[in-house]
């Protein structure tokens, strides 16, 4: 039941912030992802709006937009198997798609 009450909640904040899901899924990537993004910063904890905009940032190849996200989530109670994955995302993505191997080296710690 908990999948469920997460998705009408992404489909409300879309609402607030000017969009229903009909005309959502109709606008270009570039403007779902700012929606996303919008929507995001309206409730962090809307984990199936997590999965919507981290999928949206991976289609766009925004890796720094990834790494937000990902130490975004990292604030919240994980535990310690579920933060040890974001770190080791975090390191590859400064590792291979920002080729700063210094910062990747410190996530991967």
């Amino acid at each position: 039941m908990q999948p469920f009450t997460s998705a009408i909640r992404s489909r409300a904040l879309l609402a607030a912030c000017g969009l229903g899901l009909a005309l959502f899924v109709h606008l270009p990537a570039q403007a779902q992802l700012d929606k996303l993004k919008e929507a995001y910063q309206v409730d962090a904890t809307d984990e199936a709006l997590a999965l919507m905009l981290e999928r949206a940032l991976q289609r766009a190849g925004e890796a720094a937009g990834l790494i937000a996200l990902y130490e975004r989530r990292l604030q919240s109670d994980l535990d310690l198997a579920d933060a040890t994955q974001l770190h080791l995302r975090i390191g590859e993505l400064y590792e291979l798609k920002l080729q700063d191997g210094e910062r990747a080296a410190v996530a991967y710690q």
